[in-house]
Parts: C-alpha cells; sequence; structure tokens
C-alpha cells in the first residue's frame, strides 16, 4: 500500500509538472536527509546535465542494491536500465520533460504491485550525482543505504 501511494504522489506531481509546462520536476520524499551543506557537486552535475540533450532521469540519492554505474564527470555517475534490483529508492530525483509520458504510463502498473522506485530504473537510463548528496532517513536503513553506495560505487 505504501508503494502504491507513494507511486500515485510521484504521478501527480509529474502530471502537475507536464501540465504546467515545465522542463522538469524534482521530486522529494518527505523524510529526505542531505548529507552535505556543500552545493557544488550539484551545481557541477546540473551544468554538466544542461549540456546533454538526451538526459531524463537525475537521482540525487539512491540505494545501490547492484548496479554498473559509470563515471561521466567527476560528480555524475551514469546507469543503463534494465535489471529490477539493480537501483532502488526515489530519495530525491528530478525527471526531464521528454520522460512525462512515459513515467506517466506508470499509472497502469502502480495497482499491480510494481513500486515507482524499482519501475524508473528498469524503465530509463539514469544519471546520479556522485558523491551521494541525500538519503531518506530511515534509521537503520539509511546507513545501509550509504554502505551499499560506498561499497558499489566507491567512497563518497
Amino acid at each position: 500500500l505504501r508503494h502504491t501511494a507513494t507511486g500515485l504522489c510521484h504521478l501527480e506531481i509529474v502530471s502537475i509538472a507536464k501540465a504546467r509546462g515545465l522542463d522538469n520536476v524534482l521530486i522529494f520524499e518527505d523524510d529526505v536527509s542531505f548529507l552535505t551543506g556543500d552545493p557544488r557537486p550539484l551545481s557541477d552535475a546540473i551544468v554538466q546535465l544542461r549540456k546533454m540533450s538526451n538526459w531524463q532521469l537525475f537521482y540525487l540519492g539512491m540505494n545501490v542494491v547492484r548496479a554498473e554505474l559509470e563515471l561521466v564527470t567527476k560528480n555524475l555517475l551514469f546507469g543503463k536500465k534494465g535489471n529490477p534490483t539493480k537501483i532502488k529508492s526515489t530519495h530525491a530525483y528530478a525527471i526531464h520533460h521528454s520522460a512525462f509520458d512515459r513515467v506517466l504510463a506508470f499509472r497502469d502498473s502502480v495497482f499491480k504491485d510494481h513500486s515507482i522506485d524499482i519501475w524508473l530504473p528498469v524503465n530509463f537510463d539514469f544519471y546520479c550525482l556522485y558523491p551521494l548528496f541525500c538519503l531518506q532517513d530511515q534509521n537503520d536503513k539509511s546507513v545501509r543505504f550509504r554502505r551499499n553506495f560506498d561499497k558499489r560505487v566507491g567512497p563518497s
């Protein structure tokens, strides 16, 4: 039920962004926690994304369960869409307007026991901020999210 509610909330945000003609939308979970006060990595990554015409999904934080992420620049990682267990969580992420319609197509899956945090990286190539910028503040899960990221991507 929690995943259904999360998915529906995120879809409503994307729907509003599309209706308003926004270029992109940044979605935060209500329990997001920022790991650093230094905005430079985020600023540098945004500069790089603006130079790319093909980005559709950009994570500021994620739980990396199993993934091959390529360092594109010192503050930007790239991951190929695919395996649903690679990336989990929607701590904070941006969606480019070119992906709004495909993301809204998730509405058909939301009631079939699919969670948006797994569905997104299965259906989209994605970028991720490096080092890890934020996580969901979920007690012991936060420690695990950070450990997973450091183990699979490297110390941040």
